[in-house]
C-alpha cells in the first residue's frame, strides 16, 4: 500500500498526505536490508580488529577468526533454513550471535 500510494502521488503531481498505521513499519522494513549489511559488516570488521590485537600469534588469530565466521555462517544458514524473514528481531538476533561468539 505504502508503494501504490507513492506511485499515485508521483504520477498526478500531487502533494499528499497520507497516514496509515502501518506505513512507519512499511518504511522501516524497506531500510531494514541494507541496515542489517552494514550492521553486520562493520560488527565483523570489530571482530576481526579485537582478534588480531588481543591473541597472539598469526595461527592462531587465523584459526579464531575461522571460528567466528563458520559460527556466524551457521547462524544464517539456520535462520534461512526456518524461511525466517528479515525483521528487526531477526536483525537483531543476528547481530547478538556475532557478539556471543566473540564471547564464547
Amino acid at each position: 500500500i505504502y508503494d501504490k500510494v507513492a506511485e499515485v502521488k508521483a504520477s498526478y503531481g500531487l502533494t499528499l498526505l497520507a497516514f496509515d498505521v502501518s506505513f512507519p513499519l512499511a518504511a522501516q522494513s524497506d531500510a531494514l536490508l541494507p541496515n542489517t549489511i552494514s550492521s553486520v559488516l562493520v560488527a565483523g570488521a570489530c571482530m576481526l580488529l579485537t582478534t588480531v590485537l588481543f591473541v597472539p600469534g598469526l595461527r592462531a588469530s587465523m584459526l579464531l577468526m575461522w571460528t567466528l565466521v563458520s559460527i556466524n555462517a551457521g547462524v544464517f544458514a539456520l535462520l534461512a533454513a526456518w524461511d525466517t524473514r528479515l525483521d528487526i528481531i531477526s536483525s537483531i538476533t543476528i547481530l547478538l550471535s556475532i557478539g556471543y561468539s566473540i564471547d564464547f
